[in-house]
């Protein structure tokens, strides 16, 4: 197999990778890659978006799904979705930056929601892919929020999954509690021990766990970018996000908890439900804040039901009067 080291555009968008394929794609060289059966299953693709590599997996044909992954994950955290959604959909997970399998050079200097906001639109507009169906887990539902915010004409609906918008809450602190013990591990050099740490705050005491191995797997392997990530000023990393800015988002939403998840996580939903005009808020039972690797059917089949509801025809709508 050939390898090659190609620069897609000026600034980061290079890196050394196997390829047999190469095409320009809306004036973007995308690169299908072939993945070591080691590291994963799927061909996996690159393009540069924002001046930066962006990692990403995809199948089916149709109007596209993206699903934009948390903290300490990457796109293989939507394994579960990817055979049931690219049925009569296309449906794209990417990989955000820092992320594994993206090349990580240097301890990231800037790492906020608004950044990654600004990738993701530079990844939909890279693959010509508006509007979608987006969909964000964890921080990524923050990132999405922004995405929704400031670019509606991006977005056919979203679909927000817990998002840590922790100035939803009347009282919190600067930073999370697990937040702060997970940086002390961090500065002790217990990565594997921060990363459990890190995941029992927020999914609940023990759950690291119980997670399937390859899940497990793939949080460690994203530890570094975690280093850096809690690293940042806690007015980059959780920035105030108000209600205000909630009602800008006029897409069809939905808010997704787990009947199980951590209090903060569904106070802050509630929240959102109140502030987002087009809202509305679903439980998947048996799941705590990982909904999509814990109970990935339920999960499934609320947001193809979604997904379906919102691409019906207005006068299919009307004529069974529902919504």
């Amino acid at each position: 197999m050939l390898l090659l080291s190609v620069p897609l555009i000026a600034g980061e968008c290079h890196a050394p990778f196997s390829s047999k394929f190469v095409s320009a794609f809306s004036g973007v060289l995308v690169f299908l890659l072939v993945a070591p059966a080691a590291i994963s299953g799927p061909n996996i693709r690159h393009v540069c978006a924002n001046g930066v590599d962006l990692a990403y997996v995809e199948k089916g044909r149709g109007t596209p799904i993206l699903l934009v992954h948390g903290s300490l994950s990457d796109f293989t955290m939507w394994s579960a979705q990817m055979d049931v959604l690219g049925r009569n959909h296309r449906v794209i997970a990417l990989s955000r930056r820092y992320h594994w399998p993206n090349v990580l050079k240097e301890e990231p200097k800037d790492y906020a929601p608004q950044l990654h906001a600004q990738d993701v639109v530079a990844f939909i507009q890279a693959l010509g892919l508006a509007p979608v169906h987006l969909v964000g887990h964890s921080y990524g539902g923050f990132v999405c929020a922004y995405v929704a915010k400031d670019h509606p004409e991006l977005v056919r609906s979203l679909t927000l999954i817990e998002p840590p918008i922790f100035s939803f809450l009347s009282s919190h602190p600067e930073r999370p509690p697990f937040v702060t013990t997970a940086l002390d591990l961090f500065a002790k050099g217990e990565d594997d021990s921060t990363v459990k740490s890190f995941i029992s705050g927020v999914h609940g005491p023990g759950s690291f766990e119980r997670l399937p191995p390859k899940i497990q797997e793939h949080m460690l392997l994203n530890a570094h970018e975690m280093r850096a990530e809690l690293r940042m000023p806690p007015e980059r990393y959780f920035p105030a996000f108000t209600c205000d800015d909630a009602r800008r988002i006029t897409m069809p939403t939905l808010l997704v908890t787990g009947t199980n998840s951590p209090s903060s996580f569904r106070a802050i939903l509630a929240q959102s439900h109140v502030c987002v005009p087009s809202s509305s808020v679903t439980e998947i039972p048996a799941a705590s804040h990982g909904v999509q690797f814990e109970n990935p059917e339920a999960f499934n089949h609320a947001l193809l039901k979604f997904v379906v509801q919102v691409e019906k025809p207005l006068s299919s709508v009307k004529k069974t009067g529902r919504t």
